[in-house]
């Protein structure tokens, strides 16, 4: 293959020297060297330069690439025809001498073609892998005898061992895969309370060990969707409910405090009577409730309309302490604690939301202590598998939570309040959510409650 190229690239240098066109070529690049260098590669891309010699030996034109170029002519005078190859580190050239008249003096053209340097090693290359190929098919049949003889020799006994090993182990490994799939069959009928158990260094123990956690997070993940489809359901019946009783409260209010103004005017001139003291007490009544209905339509209102949060790093410590200020005067017998709380953590959360979910808290600590007691916020940085959070703990040392009621507190309008609307932990619950943490309640039932509150920690977030 080698020599073939190389005789292709010697015929075309022969064929260009002794072609009819070389002369006016040769002219060419002594008179114009740039359009006749373009011409000659038009005409014979394999000609990679072309160095015209004086009758006294000096170079009066050149083309091409510079490692073709010859600083001496003496290597080449008296001589005509293909020139002997020039092999160097990156490439080996190939020459053509011929002798030219031009304007009544003899010059001499050179006309080189590269081959490349790696031309060599790769001729040298194949020509061992043909020796060893040919080598390899001489030796076939006994290499084979040699292959089957190793086989028997060494992978028979290698083959009865694993089957050996296979029968041992078969149980070990097959149950718990049997139990895996028992497993995932419970999950897809909808039991998320099934677990696997598995030794610690059982072969599948990281296997049954993630199986876990994805149940675990995928029950986690059900309860948030539930919830936040109970949330959604109730906000429509929020909206629904404020837009239906909002119509007529309007014109009540105005007819009661109207007739209470007239029958004012009226007792001023008469000079009062009984009937007159009912009216104004009934009226206000009248008044006062419908005043009550506002308040709970404007609630409603709230937790139907809670916007999108709008994450900023916030120092938590400062939130807490502009809540506490305005909740600790709300009962003198209540003690607020924020010391569990670094000064240093930074969170990204909406500012005003956070706010709210510690003013609901402390508001239904405070208004389970009715005799005094204390509020205590705590909070750490929490790492599990990939993910940070921070958990934040509000307790109180109230009357607790009872344990048939224990699921339902988070649930919208649902209280055990006299004058409670049940929205105070509904509200906590979307402003969690939408955070993309969770919270859940604590509570032995008699002795204290803690609202226990989890914020991710988002990837390069201060903390």
């Amino acid at each position: 293959m080698a020599i073939d190229y190389q005789d292709e690239r010697v015929q075309n240098l022969r064929s260009f020297a002794e072609g009819s066109l070389a002369p006016s070529l040769v002219r060419g690049l002594v008179l114009d060297p740039d359009t006749a260098w373009q011409s000659i590669r038009e005409i014979n891309a394999g000609i990679d330069a072309l160095q015209v010699f004086g009758p006294d030996g000096r170079q009066i034109a050149f083309r091409g690439d510079p490692r073709a170029r010859l600083e001496d002519a003496s290597t080449v005078e008296g001589t005509g025809g293909i020139q002997p190859r020039e092999d160097r580190s990156d490439v080996s050239i190939l020459r053509d001498v011929k002798t030219f008249t031009m304007g009544g003096r003899r010059v001499t053209a050179v006309a080189s073609s590269l081959l490349p340097g790696a031309l060599r090693t790769n001729a040298r290359r194949l020509t061992e892998s043909l020796t060893l190929f040919t080598a390899l098919d001489r030796f076939r049949e006994l290499f084979q005898i040699v292959l089957v003889g190793f086989f028997f020799l060494f992978s028979l006994p290698i083959f009865f061992i694993t089957i050996l090993v296979s029968l041992l182990l078969t149980e070990r490994i097959i149950s718990p895969i049997v139990h895996l799939e028992d497993a995932t069959r419970r999950v897809a009928e909808g039991d998320f309370s099934f677990r696997i158990l598995t030794r610690p260094r059982d072969e599948l123990s990281g296997l049954v060990e993630s199986f876990n956690g994805m149940v675990s997070e995928l029950d986690r993940s059900r309860r948030k969707l539930l919830q936040a489809e109970r949330i959604t359901a109730w906000q429509e019946i929020a909206q629904r409910l404020a837009h239906e009783i909002r119509n007529p409260l309007t014109p009540i209010k105005l007819s009661a405090q109207r007739i209470l103004k007239k029958h004012a005017d009226g007792a001023a001139v008469s000079g009062g009577d009984e009937f007159g003291r009912v009216l104004g007490s009934s009226v206000s009544a009248i008044i006062k409730e419908v005043d009550n209905l506002e308040r709970l339509l404007r609630e409603f209102g709230d937790f139907a309309k809670l916007p999108v949060p709008q994450p900023v790093p916030v120092n938590m410590k400062e939130i807490l302490h502009e809540v506490t200020s305005v909740y600790a005067s709300l009962s003198s017998a209540v003690k607020i604690d924020i010391g569990g709380v670094p000064d240093s953590l930074v969170l990204n959360v909406d500012r005003n939301q956070m706010k709210r979910v510690f003013a609901n808290l402390f508001t239904n600590a405070i208004q389970a202590m009715p005799s005094g007691g204390l509020v205590g916020v705590h909070a750490d940085i929490v790492k599990k598998a990939h993910t940070s959070y921070c958990r934040i703990a509000v307790s109180d040392t109230g009357t607790g939570i009872a344990e048939q009621d224990r699921e339902r507190v988070f649930d919208p309008y649902f209280t055990t309040k006299k004058d409670g609307t049940g929205l105070g932990l509904a509200i906590v619950q979307r402003i969690v959510f939408d955070h993309k943490g969770n919270v859940w309640a604590e509570s032995d039932g008699s002795s204290g409650t803690t609202i226990f509150i989890d914020i991710p920690i988002t990837a390069g977030a201060p903390a």
